[in-house]
């Protein structure tokens, strides 16, 4: 096996630029889709050569005025909807982007981002202005995981709302809240882990 010719530091963020790569693509495949679910549109090909052909920013206006065109009287699933495309669009998009489409750098041993943006800054008084073309951030390693785990806790919430979504009349009719769903949805996924835990333990200890 042939050694890494790369430092440690750049090692740890390439993991985590591996991980946000593919949760932000498993997130957008999500909101494709809740997309597809309400709009309706048919599963396949056309539903994938629209979303195909969409950003992601277009698809969270698509889907917010779907959201409120199919919210009907749920309880808390629009609103639920709605704050996560904002925190998809307005925060983790923007973090997302500054990790995946940077230079990165480790000099002396530090980890750093390049960014290269024209700005002439207004200097101090009797001064010149300073032209400046070059923005190097030092970043820690624990932006990238927190990072990570926002995008993680966005995906949960989509397939939480989807699945609301897939039967909302039957919520609806029976006074269900998005919130009461979501409750059972965790429980019941807490207890399939249980079950694949202990089939593993037991497949562990008969081996």
């Amino acid at each position: 096996m042939s050694r890494d010719p790369h430092g440690k530091p750049l090692q740890r963020v390439a993991l985590e630029l591996g991980y946000i790569s593919i949760y932000w693509a498993w997130l957008e495949d999500a909101i494709d889709s809740l997309i597809t679910q309400l709009a309706p549109l048919e599963e396949g090909h056309a539903a994938n050569a629209i979303m195909g052909s969409t950003d992601i920013r277009q698809k969270v206006q698509m889907l917010k005025a779907l959201a409120f065109i199919r919210r009907g009287k749920s309880d808390g699933w629009y609103e639920a909807v709605i704050a996560n495309l904002n925190v998809i669009d307005n925060d983790l998009r923007g973090r997302r982007n500054a990790f995946v489409h940077a230079p990165w750098f480790v000099p002396k041993g530090k980890l750093v981002r390049h960014k290269k943006s024209t700005k002439i800054a207004k200097a101090q008084a009797f001064q010149p202005p300073v032209l400046t073309t070059l923005e190097i951030t030092p970043v820690k390693i624990a932006e990238a995981r927190k990072l990570k785990q926002d995008m993680l806790k966005a995906l949960q919430n989509v397939a939480h709302q989807l699945a609301f979504a897939m039967e909302i009349n039957w919520y609806t009719e029976r006074g269900i809240s998005f919130e009461e769903c979501v409750r059972v949805q965790r429980s019941l996924l807490r207890t399939a882990a249980k079950q694949r835990a202990a089939q593993r333990q037991r497949a562990a200890s008969s081996a």
